[in-house]
């Protein structure tokens, strides 16, 4: 499911070094960092505990990316609406895979816009 809603695509280090046909492959795969069109930086989505989603609970996952709302509050920056669809066993389903990726400790500095 994480493959075929393309979350590799922005929250994995580089559009340029992405792997289209196995996502996994890419380098940091799913570990953030990715500039994005608008001068945003993607977000960390491992299982890291100091720099990813290591210590969201399944509920604060859900939280963030069905409504917004980030654990220790906030919003998250770009609205995940595609995602506040999700069923809750999709949501489940998506915590449950992230869990398995390889940590990442790529601090990513969410609160500068690049030029």
């Amino acid at each position: 499911m994480v493959w075929n809603l393309d979350c590799f695509s922005c929250h994995s280090l580089d559009y340029a070094k992405n792997d289209y046909l196995t996502p996994s492959n890419s380098v940091g795969y799913l570990g953030g960092g990715n500039k994005m069109p608008e001068g945003i930086f993607s977000a960390n989505l491992t299982p890291d505990n100091e720099t990813g989603i290591g210590t969201w609970t399944e509920e604060k996952f859900i939280q963030s990316f069905r409504y917004g709302i980030k654990p220790g509050g906030g919003t998250n920056r770009l609205p995940m609406k595609p995602y506040n669809m999700w069923s809750e066993s999709e949501a489940k389903a998506i915590y449950a895979y992230l869990r398995t990726v390889p940590p990442i400790h790529n601090a990513v500095n969410r609160n500068v816009i690049a030029e």
